[in-house]
């Protein structure tokens, strides 16, 4: 074991997903079609296994109906996650407006109990992908997911709660979005550093509105995903803050600096240019 002496610490925990086996329901693991929304931003991915062309795993071909599945083990008091994850939502309209980009064929459904386009621009994007013939969002979570032996397709039961019928759908493809959970040994991690747990499992803030990258020990700082779910940009921008507060706490103490030599490179005559074209996927 080493010690290191330090003035102040930033935790930076990220998260884990939900594994969406244990909603059995929706065949995830059983059923090859059945994929999460991770592994399909794999395989949209360039650098993916498909080099970015979308692949049923049982025939390689491209699915011509794909459902997406929002709230998998979000807001659910059975499976104790009660928090929405902020991230399932606009990752699954981006995943949408990208698939029909890349495959203009392809009809999409977003089963959703409603959609949370909160963020700057979110609420715009969301309404451009309505405008979308070939995507249609559906207000109701499917009660499970059933296969056809023959063709491997795949079969959605559900209420559709703008008009309470109970109906079913055949598609080639379903996308579970799952939740965001604390990543593991956060718990341990808080014990180590002398922090709270919020109720949800992830670090605590001092005070979520005034103080949201605080803890509830001076000097220790939080930002991203540890204090709960974020996107992308909000993630950063705490990095930036938490970063100036690490930095801010140890101000008072004087540190040895360092000079050190670099050594400078010739740079004179004329220009050299190169130009690097990767063809790597379709998303290029």
């Amino acid at each position: 074991m080493e010690e290191i002496n330090v003035g102040s610490i930033v935790v930076t925990t990220g998260f884990d997903f939900y594994d969406p086996s244990e909603a059995s329901e929706y065949g995830y693991k059983r059923f090859h079609n059945v994929v999460s929304s991770l592994e399909l931003e794999r395989l949209l991915s360039a650098s993916g296994p498909t080099r970015g062309f979308l692949q049923r795993f049982t025939d390689g071909e491209t699915p011509k109906r794909i459902a997406f599945v929002q709230c998998v083990g979000s807001r659910c008091v059975k499976r104790d996650i009660l928090y929405c994850s902020r991230i399932c939502c606009m990752n699954a309209v981006k995943d949408a407006l990208l698939i029909e980009e890349l495959f203009p064929d392809a009809e999409q459904l977003i089963f959703n109990i409603d959609v949370r386009a909160f963020g700057k621009g979110f609420e715009d994007f969301y309404r451009r992908s309505q405008g979308n013939a070939k995507l249609r969002y559906v207000k109701g979570k499917p009660s499970k997911v059933t296969e056809d032996k023959e063709t491997e397709g795949l079969l959605l039961h559900y209420e559709d709660m703008a008009t309470g019928a109970v109906e079913h759908t055949h598609v080639d493809m379903v996308v579970l979005s799952s939740a965001l959970v604390p990543s593991e040994g956060t718990g341990t991690l808080a014990d180590v550093l002398g922090v709270s747990l919020s109720g949800d499992g992830y670090i605590e803030s001092k005070d979520a509105s005034a103080y949201p990258l605080e803890t509830t020990r001076p000097g220790i700082y939080l930002a991203g995903c540890a204090s709960g779910p974020k996107d992308i940009t909000d993630s950063v921008a705490e990095a930036s803050g938490a970063a100036a507060l690490a930095a801010s706490h140890v101000l008072k103490h004087k540190l040895d600096v360092i000079k050190e030599d670099i050594e400078q490179r010739d740079v004179t005559g004329p220009p050299r240019v190169g130009v690097f074209v990767c063809h790597c996927g379709i998303n290029i």
